[in-house]
């Protein structure tokens, strides 16, 4: 099958500098991928489809978001940015926000066009849990079917696949292999 709408929330790997300092509060939850393996990952997206490619404030500023939705076909367009209502972690300054990067892929279409805006509020669940409200605003402006790669749940109408949940599309690369 191929997706038309792609949610993917990649376990970055933190490097470099502060980092090598300090273990980074991803990899005590769960195992990493570099950018190169993120990047290989075979990609089940229709001809003409939309990619909701989630990415972490360092990782944007390194351009690791539009270097992996270019790998996977997509042009990235804009960014929607999530503001979250308690303090996170970080190294200079703490993080209260994550940003989804929106993709295309061929010719997908206009939006369903609603009063969406570039932001959200919403707190934080377990870590790296992403608000339930993200995935209406997602079904509400994007057709399916979906695919959320890299999902730490099952959820409704949508393919799921991941780490937590393994490889039902079969597509060829074991999530449960970077699994510590």
């Amino acid at each position: 099958m191929r997706y038309r709408t792609i949610v993917a929330d990649p376990p970055w790997t933190y490097s470099g500098g502060l980092w090598e300092r300090q273990k980074s509060r991803a990899v005590s939850k769960y195992p990493t991928l570099t950018l190169d393996d993120i990047k290989a990952i075979p990609v089940p997206s229709a001809d003409d489809a939309y990619l909701w490619l989630w990415i972490t404030n360092r990782h944007l500023i390194e351009g690791y978001g539009a270097a992996v939705a270019t790998a996977w076909g997509f042009r990235p367009l804009t960014i929607m940015t999530w503001c979250k209502t308690t303090m996170g972690l970080g190294y200079y300054l703490r993080n209260a926000t994550e940003h989804v990067i929106l993709g295309i892929k061929g010719s997908p279409g206009q939006l369903n066009k609603r009063n969406v805006v570039t932001y959200f509020s919403a707190k934080p669940d377990r870590h790296s849990a992403k608000p339930l409200g993200f995935y209406g605003v997602v079904e509400s402006l994007c057709d399916g079917p979906y695919l959320e790669m890299f999902a730490r749940k099952e959820r409704k109408d949508w393919t799921v696949w991941g780490n937590e949940i393994g490889d039902p599309l079969g597509i060829g690369f074991d999530p449960k292999g970077w699994r510590e």
